[in-house]
């Protein structure tokens, strides 16, 4: 390599990847909730195991009896999850920058959901102009690992009600039977009864493992790779219609302020896809002038994966408002050479119960 010369986008990509790869999967396995205090909790992948026997079945685990005695804390009640986010930064090597987006997933049978996303570029921060970003997409996503697991949460701390009032009459009063007063009465001194106790809760949780089909169709500037001419890599508009299919893994909380010390609702969930399209479903056009005898190599594969999710019931008269966030990272297949990106977006989420899910309809 010459000096000062820029490092070749085939040699970066495989290390961006690589490096994204670690990120997400470091987050979803180590970043715990509010609701996962406590140490030494199982996580998704053993939790997920352990249920792979029933995996078909539609028998689930019930949550603990205080938990399923309210619906309003279960956690499949909430199946319609929306996520907003009116600034997203996507970088790449040929064009970076700034767009909206929005995300929606809805449960609309038991282990079955239809999701739907879009984005689009508005405002380019720098590398190359003459094209605009976008990308749109839907599919199905089937559970085949779909359980409700316990957890053990740190509990708030309140007084404790032994259920005996305190008689001050009582306390000097003879009854003659030792068995019926407390001993606090018999030795004549006063009831002795802590004021705090920390109590742990156990709660549940939803973890799902995830089947993905669906369609995207999305374009933007990139930079075109001929294998004869490696040197050149004229600036491209990359569009393609591709279809993908992957896994997901996630979990999702629903819990009270009593179980975990303050209201709690949302999701995680990480995602690996394989994206794949054919000559006939893509097209390129050229935004700088190729040189003479370039023609732009097809890849007919790619990939991406990413760390999607929601922090819910920040404000308490709006439960089903939060947080939401997204980091997505790939390559998309066509004639772009199989280019890295990178896309990070911070918004609102809304979650909504829509009685859509037959669970939570069956639910006492």
């Amino acid at each position: 390599m010459v000096d000062g010369a820029m490092p070749s986008p085939r040699t970066v990509t495989p290390v961006l990847l690589l490096a994204l790869s670690f990120v997400c999967a470091s987050l979803l396995v180590c970043a715990p909730t509010h609701a996962q205090h406590g140490g030494g909790d199982p996580q998704l992948v053993p939790a997920a195991v352990a249920a792979a026997a029933s995996a078909f079945e539609p028998a689930r685990q019930r949550p603990d009896r205080a938990e399923r005695s309210d619906p309003a804390y279960d956690p499949y009640r909430h199946d319609l999850r929306i996520g907003l986010f009116p600034a997203h930064v996507m970088g790449a090597w040929t064009q970076t920058h700034v767009g909206s987006s929005a995300r929606a997933e809805l449960d609309v049978m038991p282990r079955l959901a239809l999701a739907a996303w879009g984005r689009l570029g508005w405002a380019r921060i720098g590398g190359q102009d003459g094209a605009t970003a976008f990308g749109a997409g839907g599919g199905l996503r089937y559970f085949f690992i779909d359980s409700t697991v316990t957890r053990s949460a740190s509990g708030t701390i309140y007084p404790l009600d032994p259920g005996i009032p305190p008689d001050a009459d009582a306390m000097h009063t003879a009854t003659g039977d030792d068995l019926d007063v407390p001993v606090a009465q018999r030795m004549g001194g006063p009831q002795m009864v802590p004021h705090e106790v920390d109590y742990q809760a156990v709660v549940p949780m939803r973890a799902v493992h995830a089947l993905r089909l669906g369609y995207d169709f999305a374009g933007g500037p990139q930079a075109g790779r001929d294998e004869d001419l490696p040197d050149e890599s004229p600036a491209i508009d990359n569009r393609l219609h591709m279809l993908h299919l992957g896994w997901g893994m996630g979990s999702h909380w629903n819990l009270p302020a009593a179980a975990t010390g303050q209201r709690e609702l949302g999701f995680k969930r990480g995602y690996v896809d394989v994206l794949v399209t054919l000559p006939a479903l893509a097209e390129q056009r050229a935004i700088e002038t190729p040189p003479d005898g370039f023609d732009a190599s097809f890849m007919p594969v790619g990939v991406r994966l990413g760390l999607e999710g929601a922090m819910d019931a920040v404000i308490d008269a709006w439960q089903g408002l939060g947080l939401a966030y997204k980091i997505e990272g790939g390559a998309l297949p066509g004639y772009s050479g199989f280019e890295a990106y990178v896309y990070v977006a911070l918004g609102v989420e809304l979650d909504a119960a829509t009685g859509s899910n037959a669970r939570v309809q069956a639910r006492p």
